[in-house]
């Protein structure tokens, strides 16, 4: 059913296990699901598929949504550390080309810097000498 011009426009955020358990405690009492969307502010469809999945749940908690295997192996995880450990100037265009060629770069972004290793300058810094090590200890 379309909204009604100037009327507010629902939040599209998940439920609350408290508005859940409050939908099925109503749904129990025999409360209609429109009634039950106005009181907990959420739209019927929603309200009726709370009352439906709630056996689903556990303790009316979301349920964990699965992730995709990621691409990299632990072995060319190791890999791209140890190319990096090397030669640490190395570009994530040139690891991909020399290290792991069946994955993007951006596969290669991601893995950095979950690692850590990302937005570092490897900087060229001045030996220190005697006589540099004397005026900083001044």
């Amino acid at each position: 059913m379309p909204r009604t011009p100037g009327s507010i426009r629902l939040p599209l955020a998940e439920l609350s296990p408290g508005n859940r358990n409050r939908i099925i405690g109503a749904r129990a009492h025999r409360i209609p699901f429109a009634t039950i969307a106005d009181q907990e502010n959420c739209s019927p469809s929603a309200a009726y598929s709370t009352v439906r999945n709630a056996l689903f749940r556990a303790g009316q908690y979301s349920q964990l949504q699965g992730r995709p295997p990621t691409k990299l192996s632990e072995r060319d995880k190791r890999r791209i550390y140890r190319t990096i450990d090397q030669s640490p100037k190395i570009t994530a265009a040139e690891l991909v080309a020399t290290v792991v060629l069946y994955i993007t770069k951006k596969t290669v972004y991601r893995f950095l810097k979950e690692s850590g290793i990302q937005k570092w300058q490897c900087r060229k810094r001045p030996l220190l000498n005697d006589e540099r090590a004397a005026a900083r200890l001044e």
